[in-house]
């Protein structure tokens, strides 16, 4: 066991001189293409997990179905919205990129009223919840998300 700790240690110490200094500025910049590869990622799975959510929602599932696959898209959403926060990106990039966390929070956020009905089994809420949040999705929130995704791409097509 001691030295598994001095293993991890030993570790810990190189991760936080590599991530602590030294190196060239170049170095220190962030890497466009690597940035593109992960928010094209996250982008990729937050429409994996909304068709996700989509397909395992049917007429015939209970309102408690419905919260549950829609609390499970809401997790996804936040996780992703916490992995896009985790990255540097380019400085042409970085207002587009908090706009598009941003919005992926906000989208997570408008999930609760429809999860909230169908935990409570109300079905007719849960209705009307759901209206509203595709009404978000198809418009102002869906739109912001689309608009910072469009600018990303901009910024990172200039030179």
């Amino acid at each position: 066991m001691p030295r598994l700790f001095a293993l991890i240690a030993s570790l810990l110490c190189v991760v936080l001189l590599a991530a602590c200094g030294g190196g060239d500025d170049e170095k220190d910049k962030p890497d466009p293409a690597r940035y593109r590869a992960e928010i094209t990622r996250i982008s990729n799975e937050f429409a994996t997990a909304g068709r996700g959510f989509r397909d395992s929602v049917s007429a015939q599932s209970s309102p408690q179905q419905a919260a549950a696959a829609l609390e499970g898209f809401q997790t996804k959403t936040n996780a992703l919205t916490d992995e896009m926060d985790e990255l540097e990106p380019p400085e042409k990039a970085e207002r587009p990129h908090q706009d598009l966390s941003a919005a992926f929070r906000e989208i997570a956020k408008a999930c609760q009223p429809s999860i909230d009905a169908g935990k409570a089994g109300d079905r007719a809420k849960l209705r009307t919840a759901l209206q509203a949040l595709q009404a978000q999705l198809t418009g102002a929130l869906g739109n912001r998300a689309k608009v910072a995704a469009g600018e990303i791409d901009k910024a990172l097509a200039a030179k």
